[in-house]
């Protein structure tokens, strides 16, 4: 981990708050990040039940839910990522867990460094630099999510082959039409026509999605027992 004033923000939405207020970091342990996701998951699905009642009535309404339900489990799955980078760079700093290349070459503002220095006794400069760090990335395109895991020694294909033949294709598609959706409205383009959205589609990226971080989790607990 170096000391530096480099960019912390490799990628960033326009639409994210980058204004910081200081608060305290809650510490979240392996167990408790992915019951965050389940818990959200659960959530996510249960709005299917709202489109399937209103689906032969008002067939726009119901494709409109449709489409909340694919943003948000592309949104579940970056939070996932952001609350496991950040117990991941807690424990290597801590020795818990090995060190890799990339949390070697981590860049630390220096206001985080004083800090530190200041309050040798506390670790809350490190979850407030995690923090910062994350919530400024998105971790859905598999590119992204490779370099993530390779930050904390996961390995992405693994993940990627266990969860199913086809996940890495998968995620990269369900990354492009959440684009599409979030930013375009799920308009095309080229002529602006409405791509169409089914409950089909929707249940195989939530099952796309739940299989491969239940690989990630897998790998992630796995290291906390080689370590």
């Amino acid at each position: 981990m170096t000391i530096g004033n480099g960019d912390l923000s490799q990628r960033r939405e326009e639409c994210r708050d980058m204004r910081q207020t200081t608060t305290h970091i809650v510490h979240f342990n392996l167990a408790q990040i992915k019951s965050h996701f389940d818990e959200n998951l659960e959530a996510i699905i249960s709005l299917g039940s709202i489109a399937d009642a209103i689906v032969v009535e008002k067939p726009r309404e119901a494709e409109a839910i449709w489409r909340a339900q694919f943003l948000l489990v592309e949104g579940a799955l970056d939070f996932y990522m952001h609350e496991l980078s950040k117990y991941g760079i807690q424990k290597m700093f801590n020795n818990e867990w090995a060190s890799t290349e990339s949390f070697a070459n981590l860049k630390v503002p220096m206001s985080k460094v004083v800090s530190a220095i200041n309050h040798p006794e506390s670790l809350e400069w490190l979850m407030e630099y995690a923090n910062d760090k994350v919530s400024h990335e998105v971790y859905l395109e598999p590119g992204e999510i490779k370099k993530q895991c390779s930050l904390l020694d996961i390995h992405f294909d693994d993940a990627c082959n266990k969860a199913s033949a086809k996940c890495k294709a998968k995620l990269k598609e369900l990354y492009q039409r959440r684009n599409q959706i979030a930013h375009q409205m799920d308009r095309r383009h080229e002529d602006a026509s409405l791509e169409i959205m089914t409950k089909h589609i929707v249940t195989d990226a939530i099952d796309v999605i739940q299989r491969f971080v239940r690989e990630l989790h897998i790998a992630a607990e796995n290291r906390e027992l080689t370590n």
